[in-house]
C-alpha cells in the first residue's frame, strides 16, 4: 500500500502541547487552511525580502466595491494560491460583497485527495 504524503506545520498560537511538551502541530487539511489564512491576511511587504507575496483585501473594504474589483480581487488571490500554496489544486475563487462584509471562498482540493474543500474568509467593515 501506497502510503500519502502529509504535510504538517507548526500551530501559529505556538501552544505547548501538554504532555509531550513539543509546540501543536497542525496536519494536512488544517495545515493548508492555516498557511491561506496567512497568506490571504499578509499585505504586500510585510514579509521581509519577498514583496510579491500577500494581497490587499483588507484596501478592499474601505473602496467602493464593483464588479471589477471583485474580478480584480479573484484574480489575486487565484495568483497567491496558485504560485505559494503548493500542496493544493485550485478549483475557484468566488469573491462576493455584501453592505457592509466581503466574503470569499476558496474552493480547492489537497494534492493526495479528490475530495473538494471550501475555506471562507469574512472581511467586516466596522463602523
Amino acid at each position: 500500500m501506497i502510503e500519502s504524503e502529509k504535510w504538517r506545520d507548526f500551530d501559529i498560537s505556538f501552544n505547548i502541547h501538554p504532555i509531550k511538551r513539543d509546540l501543536l502541530i497542525k496536519e494536512d487539511l488544517a495545515a493548508v487552511k492555516q498557511q491561506m489564512f496567512l497568506l490571504l491576511h499578509f499585505g504586500y511587504n510585510d514579509i521581509p525580502f519577498h514583496p510579491e507575496i500577500g494581497t490587499d483585501i483588507r484596501s478592499y473594504l474601505f473602496d467602493s466595491f464593483t464588479e471589477l474589483r471583485a474580478r480584480t480581487a479573484q484574480k489575486s488571490i487565484e495568483l497567491l494560491i496558485r504560485n505559494f500554496v503548493k500542496r493544493v489544486d485550485l478549483i475557484d475563487v468566488l469573491v462576493a460583497q455584501d453592505r457592509h462584509t466581503i466574503t470569499i471562498d476558496i474552493i480547492f482540493k489537497m494534492k493526495n485527495s479528490i475530495v473538494a474543500h471550501t475555506y471562507q474568509v469574512y472581511l467586516k467593515r466596522i463602523q
